[in-house]
C-alpha cells in the first residue's frame, strides 16, 4: 500500500486536441470529456472498470431517521483554496507549450518581446503565430507522498 504513494500523478492539459487528464501511472485515470446533456462528464478508469461522474448535476440529499425524525444530509467535501495552492506547487513541469494568436499584429510583436524575456526564467515553449491558432499544453507531474504532505502540511 505504501508503494502507491511514489508512483508517479501526471496532469496533462491539451487545448488542442481537448485532452483533460490527471493519471496515476497504469492504476487510474480521470478525464474531462464533453457532454451533451450535462455539459461536462468525468470519466474514471481504475485498472479495468469505467466509471462516469457529472459534476454539474444537482446534489443528492439523503434522508434517514434518527430516533423518529426525518433529518436531511448533504454529503460536502471542502478543500481550502490555500491547500490548493500547496498541491499545485508541488508538481513538476514536464512541458508547457504556448502559442497564441490575438488576432491584432501590434499585440501579437508586443506578446513576442515579453515571451523572449520570460524565456529564460520558465522552461517551456511560449511561441506566437499570425495564423490564428490557439494552443496550451500543460504536463506536470508528482508523486502521491508529496500530494499528502501538501494536504497534511
Amino acid at each position: 500500500m505504501y508503494l502507491l504513494l511514489w508512483i508517479p500523478v501526471s496532469l496533462y492539459i491539451n487545448t488542442h486536441k481537448n485532452e483533460y487528464k490527471l493519471t496515476i501511472q497504469n492504476i487510474a485515470t480521470a478525464s474531462l470529456q464533453n457532454d451533451i446533456e450535462h455539459l461536462i462528464r468525468i470519466k474514471l478508469s481504475v485498472l479495468f472498470w469505467k466509471f462516469y461522474f457529472y459534476p454539474f448535476k444537482e446534489n443528492i440529499s439523503y434522508k434517514y431517521k434518527a430516533r423518529g425524525k426525518v433529518v436531511t444530509s448533504k454529503s460536502t467535501s471542502i478543500i481550502r483554496f490555500d491547500k490548493v495552492l500547496k498541491m499545485l506547487r508541488s508538481f513538476k513541469l514536464k512541458k508547457l507549450l504556448l502559442d497564441i494568436d490575438t488576432g491584432d499584429c501590434i499585440t501579437n510583436v508586443k506578446l513576442f518581446v515579453f515571451f523572449r524575456s520570460i524565456k529564460s526564467f520558465i522552461k517551456g515553449t511560449f511561441e506566437i503565430n499570425f495564423e490564428g491558432n490557439n494552443q496550451f499544453e500543460l504536463h506536470m507531474e508528482n508523486r502521491g507522498i508529496f500530494l499528502l504532505t501538501s494536504l497534511i502540511s
